[in-house]
């Protein structure tokens, strides 16, 4: 990665890495339903790639959490 897309990446808060990665997860549920009965995505493809996302949304709060609270080891779940 360059040193310009580095700063760039570091531009964008958690906060607004959150929001857009939700906004991803909400727009994925929409469409998806379109997609597979259109059979462009499989069920089973949709599920993996909304759990990815899932679970790229909740790596972003457990590393907010932890920023905003570093006395804190555990994320409440």
């Amino acid at each position: 990665m360059t040193d310009q897309a580095t700063m760039e990446m570091q531009a964008v808060s958690l906060d607004t890495q959150i929001q857009c990665v939700a906004r991803e997860i909400a727009m994925r549920k929409s469409a998806y339903p379109k997609w597979i009965f259109h059979r462009r995505l499989t069920q089973q493809k949709a599920d993996a790639e909304i759990a990815a996302m899932s679970a790229v949304l909740e790596t972003l709060k457990r590393v907010k959490y932890q920023e905003d609270s570093p006395q804190h080891d555990h994320y409440p779940h």
